[in-house]
């Protein structure tokens, strides 16, 4: 299993979602035709537009046999999106139909690719890799983003996953030093809740689902905080016995329960260098170096206290201690 581990470095992920992502939403480029009404009426008012030199605001082959007043529908950043698009990809000979095709697909990538790093920020690499994967293949999704398939909710998602992303920064940064520094990360979903309706007519909803997750999420945060649960946890083992403290001065604490002197094995981490001043007692003071690919030597060696720490973490993980 552990050749596959690989697959779960964020750069190996992320381009492996992204291509899979890609691929399931370009299968419809194989059809020469748009999917529904729709995407038809946006089409022909880019192209009208785009013939008058200015976005127009009566489109005489809709609405018939009155036309359409557009000002009444969705917002202008709904049509300039392919426009641009095209007007950046006409240089390599694609055409304004075919730029409005994969116009959806590139919105699409992109929102799993910002859910990505959301989760990757929040919980870790397996499940930022596996959300993320399901969400490049769910049907919802692709449905909504695939080509030949335009639609302004695509957009709406593509903010959301921004704005998530900007929240998942502001709530990473729980040092110290990020006290007030993080609150600027939450610029980023005030800016994509606002630019939102920018490109479609029902924005409203998603800055109510944006408020409602921002604050769920940070109640999730908030129930394990550095200033109240970030103290030291130490684990000092011996056969069938584990000697477990948090408290703010553990070394004292130990001290007094050690007679005579005590070999200590820890691994290479600086903050072990002190140990002799705080317990007085020990000798000799081994060491394991993990970064060079040291794991044990004889006797020498962490393991029983990496061990109670993988259950200790399972536990802090589940109330979002911070460890």
């Amino acid at each position: 299993m552990k050749r596959f581990e690989r697959i779960f470095e964020p750069k190996v992920a992320l381009s492996l979602i992204t291509l899979i992502a890609v691929v399931f939403r370009v299968i419809p480029l194989r059809y020469k035709y748009l999917f529904g009404y729709d995407p038809y009426f946006h089409l022909a008012y880019i192209e009208e537009s785009l013939k008058a030199g200015e976005w127009i605001n009566f489109l005489t082959i809709a609405g018939g046999p009155w036309g359409f007043l557009i000002k009444n529908f969705h917002p202008l950043g709904l049509w300039m999106v392919p426009a641009d698009v095209y007007k950046i990809l006409k240089i390599f000979g694609v055409s304004l139909y075919d730029a409005f095709r994969i116009t959806p697909v590139i919105f699409g990538v992109l929102t799993i690719i910002f859910f990505y790093l959301t989760m990757l920020n929040f919980y870790g690499k397996r499940e930022a890799f596996f959300s993320a994967l399901f969400l490049s293949v769910m049907f919802g999704h692709v449905f909504r983003s695939m080509a030949n398939y335009y639609r302004g909710d695509n957009y709406m998602l593509f903010w959301y996953s921004v704005a998530l992303f900007g929240v998942s920064l502001a709530l990473k940064k729980t040092r110290r030093s990020w006290r007030y520094k993080r609150f600027a990360f939450y610029l980023i979903p005030a800016f994509a809740s606002g630019l939102a309706a920018i490109f479609w007519q029902a924005y409203y909803p998603m800055a109510h689902l944006l408020i409602a997750t921002e604050r769920f999420l940070s109640f999730l945060h908030d129930r394990g905080n550095y200033k109240r649960h970030n103290r030291p946890k130490i684990i000092l083992t011996r056969p069938r016995r584990v000697l477990q403290d948090n408290q703010t001065n553990p070394l004292a604490k130990r001290s007094s329960l050690i007679a005579g002197e005590l070999k200590v094995f820890t691994d290479e981490y600086s903050i072990y260098d002190s140990l002799k001043e705080g317990l007085g007692v020990i000798n000799p003071h081994e060491r394991v170096n993990h970064s060079g690919r040291e794991f044990a030597r004889g006797e020498v060696h962490v393991n029983s206290c990496e061990n109670r720490h993988g259950f200790l973490r399972a536990y802090l993980r589940k109330y979002r201690v911070p460890a």
